[in-house]
């Protein structure tokens, strides 16, 4: 992913859950062709859906994507190979749900970095039902998770770790680290979440940056991402306090570990966050001179330049790549872009 002189270069797509899997976790022919016609209307990189390191606790989504066995693997090869035949990249993003899933998807207690529940907090993906928030998909209430133990901070530290071999050997050019919105492993790094007494404590880092250094050992000169947000599926208006999560030194640690690319993800590219008199792209820029993706509401020209000037390296576009199919051709042109609905463009897209 080098930096070119050409804006629309930089332009990729950010991973979205589409709940259009097979059950089995293998990607649908639907989703793999959504993703190489992204790279036909000049994406030039695909960050895949998030995809869940076990089948079990890590799974978040009904129909959503699973990687951890061969089959898997072997699942995404034509699609790697459609990608690269048309010029683009693509990435697989793996991720742990944490307390963000349910019993009904998972057959098990979710988990989580200390016994807390989530935030009370409604969106589409958790909507109030019955004065209880529920999962969009099963409509059953978020339940208080399990404390992970040692053991298994290592069996799923261990689960990344063959997941990002897998993606290698299958020719992925990349993985990502799904290290933001409140699942699994941002919930280490916050003290909302995380509040244990042992090595793993919030302020440690050491949950992600074991993460890191084990799939980097496997990973070799396969590109490393790991997204990071402020903002969580639980609470939107997260505001920000350094006493409760400690981003520069978690950049630090992980950027030491072995990240190669910084993925931002703000409800806003580049603007400041709550509680701050600056953005999570310019504080991630004070903290490493890796690269940077930034994703966040990015519609106008404009904005992409001012993004530019804030140290962010590669341009990051979700929900406006579903109501805009020609997306490049229109931010190069100027044009107005199509605002995105769920009811409109999520689920007609996956119909």
């Amino acid at each position: 992913m080098n930096k070119v002189s050409k804006i629309e270069k930089r332009f990729i797509l950010a991973p979205m859950t589409r709940c259009i899997s097979k059950i089995n976790g293998c990607p649908s022919k639907q989703l793999g062709k959504f993703y190489v016609d992204q790279v036909k209307n000049g994406l030039t990189t695909i960050i895949t859906e998030s995809c869940a390191v076990n089948g079990e606790d890590a799974r978040g989504y009904l129909n959503g994507s699973q990687f951890f066995n061969d089959q898997h693997a072997k699942s995404w090869a034509p699609i790697i190979n459609q990608v690269h035949k048309h010029g683009g990249k693509i990435f697989i993003q793996l991720f742990h749900s944490g307390r963000l899933t349910v019993k009904k998807i998972t057959n098990c207690n979710p988990i989580s970095a200390s016994a807390l529940e989530p935030s009370e907090v409604p969106s589409f993906w958790r909507p109030l039902f019955d004065q209880k928030i529920v999962h969009f998909q099963t409509m059953t209430k978020f339940e208080k998770p399990k404390k992970v133990s040692l053991g298994k901070i290592r069996k799923i530290i261990n689960q990344f770790r063959r997941s990002s071999e897998l993606a290698k050997n299958v020719g992925f050019d990349g993985v990502e680290i799904h290290g933001a919105h409140g699942y699994l492993v941002h919930s280490f790094s916050t003290f909302d979440a995380n509040q244990r007494k042992d090595i793993y404590n919030s302020k440690s880092n050491l949950f992600s940056s074991e993460l890191i250094e084990e799939c980097k050992s496997v990973l070799g000169k396969t590109l490393l991402s790991y997204r990071i947000s402020l903002h969580t599926v639980d609470n939107p208006y997260a505001k920000y306090s350094k006493d409760i999560y400690n981003i520069p030194s978690l950049i630090k640690a992980l950027d030491k570990a072995g990240v190669d690319i910084f993925h931002c993800s703000e409800v806003k590219a580049g603007e400041n966050m709550f509680g701050s008199n600056e953005s999570l792209l310019e504080l991630v820029r004070k903290n490493t001179k890796k690269k940077i993706i930034t994703c966040g509401g990015i519609d106008t020209l404009e904005k992409i330049k001012r993004l530019d000037k804030k140290g962010a390296d590669y341009f990051a576009f979700g929900r406006s790549a579903l109501s805009n199919r020609d997306l490049v051709k229109k931010i190069i042109s100027k044009k107005r872009l199509i605002k995105f609905e769920y009811e409109k463009h999520f689920y007609e897209t996956r119909n």
